[in-house]
């Protein structure tokens, strides 16, 4: 005989963004420093002046995004007779702001608490459990990004070593 079974599910949403990017100069901004500074050091060089590109490429834009994460748990809880359990599951998807930074968790537990000889003796049993996956990304990228020449396209048509990447 079933007793008062309940349901409960907790949901939520959350979004992450990075609150502050680093101040680099812009494609337009090297090139001027480039092209004035030329006559007066041996940096910019006619030659290197050739390998500055068109672009104004943000580089920190392209490694961060805004990140929308989710988390579920549903549990279930009541009695059979003198049998009273509860069993609940949980998932978590958590999307880091730097992409390919992410994380998934699958949890789970039973709670058993019976009680036998009219309620003399009372066992509790506590079974957990979960899985996680994480991928921690690389946040060298974030040096590198600040680091990373803004005059340049993200791609690169005729690279077949960088998979069209710059």
């Amino acid at each position: 005989m079933a007793t008062g079974l309940s349901v409960t599910y907790d949901g939520n949403t959350s979004v992450a963004t990075a609150i502050k990017m680093m101040e680099v100069y812009t494609g337009d901004e090297m090139r001027q420093i480039a092209f004035s500074k030329h006559k007066e050091s041996n940096l910019y060089t006619a030659e290197n002046l050739k390998l500055l590109g068109s672009e104004n490429t943000d580089w920190q834009k392209e490694i961060f995004r805004t990140a929308i994460s989710h988390d579920h748990n549903v549990s279930l809880s009541g009695a059979v007779k003198n049998f009273p359990y509860r069993v609940s599951l949980g998932y978590t998807d958590q999307n880091g702001i730097l992409k390919n930074t992410d994380m998934q968790r699958v949890t789970g537990s039973l709670n058993l608490d019976p009680s036998f000889l009219n309620n003399d003796l009372k066992v509790s049993v506590r079974v957990k459990g979960m899985s996680t996956n994480n991928n921690f990304g690389d946040a060298g990228a974030i040096g590198s990004a600040i680091n990373m020449d803004p005059t340049q396209s993200i791609y690169n048509n005729g690279s077949d070593t960088t998979a069209g990447y710059f």
